[in-house]
């Protein structure tokens, strides 16, 4: 069977792992992003993909299973060990989901606050609008009362057939 990335991708498994080779390991790092060195052995390459792909939740732990030369774990088991880490994928999803569907609420509660905050500008600037329009207008420029009194000078006048200048 030959081994194709997507597929594995889309449903990791211990058995189509374990028949990967050094080239498929280094694929299926590149893909995860994991930082591997392409000139080690094929087992430590292995391990560290392994590693890796466990703490990413889509493959058992390496520690607690037998290679497939070496399995002391009969096929059930491994079943067993697929559909926990289905269980786990499928847990990790549904925090992940949790997770998108807060922030969702967060982003929607931010909205409606912002909604909120315009609609009272709005209305208290209506209010002011009216309040202007309502206000009567003053009256002589600065709208205060005119003492002509204070305003008034007595000014001497000349008598009669004077100049008034000197």
């Amino acid at each position: 069977m030959e081994f194709i990335l997507e597929e594995f991708v889309k449903q990791p498994s211990l058995e189509v792992f374990h028949k990967c080779t050094k080239d498929n390991l280094t694929s299926i790092a590149d893909h995860y992003s994991i930082i591997v060195s392409k000139t080690k052995a094929k087992k430590a390459l292995k391990h560290e993909v392994w590693t890796a792909l466990f703490e990413e939740g889509l493959l058992p732990d390496p520690g607690m299973v037998l290679s497939p030369r070496k399995q002391a774990f009969p096929d059930q088991s491994i079943r067993r060990l697929e559909l926990e880490l289905e269980l786990r994928r499928l847990e990790l999803q549904d925090k992940a989901n949790e997770r998108e569907a807060a922030a969702r609420l967060k982003e929607q509660e931010f909205r409606f606050k912002q909604m909120e905050l315009e609609e009272q500008t709005k209305r208290e600037i209506r209010l002011k609008e009216l309040e202007l329009n309502q206000a009567p207008l003053p009256r002589h420029g600065s709208g205060a009362q005119v003492d002509f009194d204070k305003c008034i000078r007595i000014v001497a006048t000349p008598a009669p057939g004077e100049s008034g200048c000197s």
